[in-house]
């Protein structure tokens, strides 16, 4: 088993912070049990022999005059079990976490009651999980301000558009938007019809826009100049000019229509993760300012969605910890540890998912991850 690809200075840093416990030094350096004594050998030599925690040379402490006995909380019940089998070596405290982590999981999140206009009250279904952010866009979208959720993919932007629409209990529907689509997709279209007349066929948006409902806009800093000059007058004028539909061309905006868009940028043009973004121009981001609101992942909340493994939830945490850290162009998504977690249930394990995942990864990345 090979030691070449890891850091010899790492490697000896990463065996004095866990004081040479092999479990922790391999998972830290994604390493096997074998490569980790091999490189011990390397690096350490053979006479090296770390001194087990506890065990470290001390001071004798000067006795007081009449000192006073010192007395040791001791755990009781199932606190004495646990403290016990870890002493014994039949538990350890990751194992330990693991459990707790999964007995916690099971708890469902508390019902959130939501108090909406002239005190009317929305309750939650049970075990419904809310980001940190929802009230403040719920609350934005109750005063009629078209909501502009920023935030990496994958974080529960589009999820929590639906949520929204749920507490104010109206009906929804999302349109992903793209540089290729043309302002027809949220105007309508003619088409031919019988006996050779052509028809006008009316757009969802503006069947939204006229009947009230909660539209939601996806991936506005994809979208194609002319889809964004639609927008910027739906939102602005309070009605929408369509010039195929010629028995009715003018769209009046319902007093129920609601509008939330999501991007992944502020609009100012691509950036390193988002490379095939568009810059919104300056009458694009002047109907969203008020209504934006950076959306981030939460790991406190993803640990309380139902269909979340707490393996899968704890494995990804790690890993965007050490992607941070060394400042990688990858993240690991609330939607891609969902789809983990799913395939859990089907079998498959950690190598599965780490296979899948850097799969387009240079060698570079998943070393200093820790992936073979």
């Amino acid at each position: 088993m090979g030691t070449d690809k890891y850091d010899r200075d790492e490697f000896a840093a990463c065996c004095k912070q866990h004081r040479f416990r092999w479990k922790k030094v391999c998972f830290e350096m994604g390493m096997s049990k074998a490569q980790f004594y091999n490189m011990k050998k390397e690096v350490f030599g053979n006479e090296f022999v770390p001194i087990p925690e506890g065990e470290q040379p001390k001071e004798t402490p000067k006795v007081p005059e009449n000192p006073k006995p010192k007395v040791e909380p001791k755990a009781t019940g199932l606190g004495a079990a646990i403290e016990e089998m870890l002493k014994s070596g039949l538990l350890d405290e990751d194992k330990v976490r693991e459990i707790a982590a999964e007995e916690a999981a099971k708890i469902p999140a508390r019902e959130k009651i939501i108090v909406l206009e002239d005190n009317k009250q929305w309750e939650a279904p049970e075990g419904e999980v809310f980001f940190s952010w929802f009230e403040t866009v719920l609350r934005k979208v109750k005063a009629n301000v078209p909501a502009l959720l920023i935030g990496p993919a994958g974080s529960g932007k589009s999820h929590g558009a639906k949520q929204i629409s749920k507490a104010l209990e109206t009906r929804f529907t999302a349109l992903s938007l793209t540089a290729g689509m043309s302002e027809a997709h949220m105007l309508g279209w003619l088409v031919p019809g019988e006996h050779g007349k052509v028809v006008f066929l009316t757009a969802e948006f503006v069947e939204f826009y006229e009947n009230g409902g909660l539209f939601c806009l996806d991936e506005l800093d994809a979208a194609d100049p002319n889809v964004l000059l639609v927008i910027n007058a739906a939102v602005a004028n309070g009605e929408l000019h369509i010039p195929h539909r010629v028995a009715n061309p003018l769209a009046k905006r319902h007093d129920d229509f609601r509008l939330i868009a999501c991007a992944n940028t502020y609009g100012h043009g691509a950036n390193r993760e988002y490379q095939g973004r568009n810059a919104l121009d300056a009458a694009t981001l002047d109907r969203f300012i008020a209504g934006r609101v950076y959306v981030d992942y939460e790991p406190d909340k993803e640990a309380l969605l139902p269909e979340m493994n707490p393996k899968v939830h704890d494995w990804g945490l790690k890993l965007r910890d050490k992607i941070a850290k060394r400042d990688l162009r990858r993240q690991i998504s609330t939607r891609q540890l969902l789809d983990f977690s799913k395939l859990s249930r089907f079998g498959e394990t950690r190598e599965d998912w780490e296979s899948s995942l850097v799969m387009d990864w240079n060698e570079d990345e998943k070393q200093a991850v820790g992936i073979a």
